[in-house]
């Protein structure tokens, strides 16, 4: 039942998007579909005229026992004020399928589904920008959604801070989002980094993807709350982030990030890095124009 609300209320904030949004392709409506696959997947696609997005119930598994890890982490339930545990997950949980829903909802309304790499497994430096992009689109909508918009009251009552002032609370929003979405990347299955094909994977190293999801949340914070782009200070993301990794490790087999960040940091990972930022950069500029 909880689920059903969540994705009901997701669906109809999107399908009820204002129209001609500069960047979005013409779209059938939206419509979220559940599949019985363990694999921990979604898709966009379409599906008899409508813009799918299809989840299965390895996904759903997959962030749900991540929220569970994460509510009673104690470094997690002590930022919180001691809110209960079931109430961090809710509010976690809610960030989560907010994020997954519009990341694929973002392939649909910027069309990338027209590209010949997407949906393969394999893909190339097009189909990693698309990523990207979905990425930087959706944590917008996320942060719309849980900070100014129908998710804050519930997420402020959850998480134990519906009486502290309004800058605390956006503190609590946005430190429940570095630990939801950095929660759900580093419990996913790792996908073996071969720095020789970096450009024909599929997706970014999830640690760049991170990366990435922040840079886009904090311009975020620039244009709606500034004050949380100060507060949100490099040491605060990486404790928040160690906080995550030690809550949902089990769940990816004890693989950590320190591989993806090696090679990262590395001449060769600067000028992957440098290379695919370029050219989101100019993939987004007329989006965005």
């Amino acid at each position: 039942m909880f689920l059903e609300g969540v994705c009901k209320t997701l669906t109809e904030a999107l399908n009820n998007e204002k129209q001609n949004v500069p960047g979005h392709v013409p779209h059938p409506p939206f419509q979220c579909v559940f599949s019985d696959s363990d694999e921990p997947q979604a898709n966009a696609m379409l599906m008899d005229g409508v813009s799918v997005v299809w989840i299965t119930k390895g996904m759903l598994g997959l962030a749900w026992t991540a929220c569970d890890l994460l509510s009673k982490s104690e470094h997690v339930v002590q930022l919180f004020n001691y809110a209960p545990t079931n109430q961090i997950h809710a509010a976690l949980f809610q960030t989560q399928l907010s994020f997954i829903l519009c990341h694929e909802y973002a392939h649909h309304v910027h069309g990338h589904l027209t590209h010949a790499s997407f949906g393969l497994e394999a893909g190339d430096i097009q189909t990693q920008v698309f990523e990207v992009d979905a990425d930087y689109y959706a944590i917008y909508y996320v942060l719309a959604f849980l900070i100014k918009g129908m998710g804050r009251a519930g997420a402020v009552e959850h998480l134990n801070c519906a009486t502290a002032n309004s800058d605390a609370q956006d503190e609590a929003l946005i430190s429940s989002f570095v630990l939801a979405t950095g929660g759900v990347l580093y419990a996913a299955p790792p996908v073996p980094l071969d720095t020789a094909r970096i450009f024909q994977q599929r997706y970014p190293p999830l640690a760049a993807r991170m990366n990435w999801i922040m840079q886009s949340a904090m311009d975020w914070c620039e244009q709606n709350k500034p004050h949380l782009k100060e507060w949100m200070t490099l040491d605060k993301w990486r404790q928040l982030m160690l906080f995550a990794t030690i809550a949902v490790s089990e769940l990816n087999g004890g693989v950590h990030w320190g591989n993806q960040v090696s090679f990262l940091t590395s001449e060769q990972g600067a000028e992957y890095v440098r290379s695919l930022t370029a050219r989101f950069m100019e993939y987004r500029r007329p989006l965005y124009s």
